[in-house]
């Protein structure tokens, strides 16, 4: 994950560490869904919980929840 993403959720008040576990439990007890898309030899990533999208395909899981958890608290 790039320190800019890192930087932005620490602006935003997600305190905990950068993993994936860590990022699912921080979206709390929602029901969401963790997608991959294969263009080429690139797999992408992608998070919802209902309406709300990670808004990216992301390089890694934890970059697709970690966009999912910006969203869910720009709400």
């Amino acid at each position: 994950m790039d320190r800019d993403l890192q930087t932005a959720l620490r602006k935003a008040g997600y305190l905990s560490k950068f993993h994936l576990g860590s990022l699912i439990e921080a979206c709390g007890p929602r029901q969401f869904r963790l997608e991959t898309v294969r263009i080429g030899a690139r797999t992408l990533w992608y998070a919802s919980e209902g309406d709300v999208e990670s808004g990216c395909g992301c390089e890694s899981p934890e970059e697709a929840v970690a966009y999912l958890w910006l969203a869910l608290h720009k709400l």
